[in-house]
C-alpha cells in the first residue's frame, strides 16, 4: 500500500508540474527546453497529503526522483535540444502552419 501511495503521489507532483508549467503565453514558444520537476514541487505536492510520508516512502520518492533527472538530462541532451536547435534555424516558422512540416519534424524528432 504504501509503494502505490508513494507512486501516486510522485504521479501527481509530476502533473502537477507540468500543468503549471504549460500556461500558454501571449505567443507560443517553440524554442525553450522545459526544466525537470524539482524536488521542491513533490515536497509541496507531499505537504497536501493528509499524512506525511514515511522515512522510507520519502527514500523511495527520492530514489525514483534521482532516477527521472538523470533520465531527463539525457532526454535533453538527446532529443529536446536538437529539436530546439532545429525550430530555431528556421525563422520563418511556416512550418507553424504546414501540417506536413509539422509532422515531419514530430518523426525527425521522436524518442
Amino acid at each position: 500500500m504504501n509503494a502505490a501511495r508513494t507512486l501516486i503521489l510522485a504521479i501527481l507532483a509530476l502533473a502537477t508540474a507540468l500543468a503549471t508549467g504549460c500556461r500558454p503565453s501571449v505567443e507560443p514558444r517553440f524554442d525553450a527546453v522545459p526544466g525537470p520537476v524539482r524536488t521542491v514541487d513533490i515536497a509541496i505536492a507531499a505537504a497536501e497529503e493528509p499524512q506525511p510520508l514515511a522515512p522510507e516512502e520519502w527514500a523511495a520518492v527520492d530514489a525514483a526522483h534521482d532516477r527521472y533527472l538523470v533520465d531527463f538530462d539525457r532526454v535533453r541532451a538527446e532529443v529536446l535540444a536538437p529539436l530546439v536547435q532545429a525550430v530555431r534555424a528556421d525563422r520563418t516558422q511556416a512550418w507553424m502552419k504546414d501540417g506536413a512540416a509539422l509532422a515531419r519534424l514530430a518523426r525527425r524528432h521522436a524518442a
